[in-house]
């Protein structure tokens, strides 16, 4: 089976998961497709957490409720690094959601 010239195939900076992706998307003025670095939007929702907490855009609590707020979020699917940020940062220090 041959792929398209518009088709690669990538890796999800959150699970690392191989899976394809649509070069014309960005040649479409999406630059900012999520699919460039997440297989699902899933995955992505996890990765722009990690990120604003990392800049400190967000507090570890509003982090962690984001996190458990993210469908399917299982902290066993996840990179090496991606799962050493988040217990190391976020998971270790409360497991559980603040209160709502």
């Amino acid at each position: 089976m041959q792929m398209s010239a518009n088709v690669g195939i990538t890796t999800c900076v959150t699970c690392g998961r191989q899976y394809t992706v649509c070069r014309a998307c960005g040649k479409a003025g999406i630059d900012e497709s999520w699919r460039f670095t997440a297989c699902s939007y899933e995955c992505y929702r996890i990765s722009e957490i990690v990120h604003q907490h990392f800049y400190g855009e967000i507090s570890d609590d509003e982090a962690l409720d984001a996190l458990y707020d993210v469908p399917l979020f299982d902290e066993t699917k996840l990179t090496p690094d991606m799962a050493d940020y988040l217990s190391n940062k976020l998971i270790g220090e409360s497991a559980e959601p603040s209160p709502q």
